[in-house]
């Protein structure tokens, strides 16, 4: 029943990477950084602007497959126990898959999407206060420290499982 476990984590892993890439790309901070760079501005074709419209539901499909995976994950831990040989590298996958989650909520919190849902849902106008303001001024540099916690979980991982477990 344990391979079987972590090997479903590892496939949702896996899925939710994908889901995640495709929040990034669909991120409005891809254009102005790549406009920064020297490049024609993507945000204004069509192309991304399609793919732009999808970024709710990337947000969506990835917070559903993060909650699948970190579930499976802790129940895999769990399950194995103290007196697993591997325990402390599993706390410490686990760990930084933690850590990778709640950076992911830092860029939620500081994303467009949220302004929006708040001040619709608020129904008080912009929820754009100061607070929201600085929190959206790093979005950048939060996709930068999401993406070293990610390779930091994926390096762990790797060095557990390489790439599929085997027993």
């Amino acid at each position: 029943m344990g391979i079987a476990i972590e090997r479903a984590a590892v496939v949702l892993g896996f899925l939710t990477l994908t889901a995640a890439l495709a929040v990034f790309a669909s991120c409005k901070t891809i254009p102005s950084l790549l406009k920064r760079l020297g490049m024609k501005d993507p945000a204004s074709s069509e192309t991304f602007q399609s793919f732009y419209f999808l970024h709710g539901f990337f947000w969506q499909a990835f917070v559903l497959l993060l909650v699948i995976h970190l579930s499976l994950g802790l129940v895999y831990v769990i399950t194995a126990g103290s007196g697993s040989p591997e325990f402390h590298q599993h706390l410490v996958i686990i760990s930084f898959g933690f850590a990778t989650a709640l950076s992911y909520g830092v860029i939620f919190a500081s994303c467009r999407i949220t302004n929006k849902y708040f001040s619709s849902s608020l129904k008080s106008g912009s929820f754009a206060g100061r607070g929201y303001q600085v929190l959206y001024a790093l979005h950048s540099y939060y996709w930068l420290v999401f993406f070293a916690l990610i390779a930091t979980h994926f390096s762990f991982v790797y060095s557990a499982v390489r790439f599929w477990p085997m027993s």
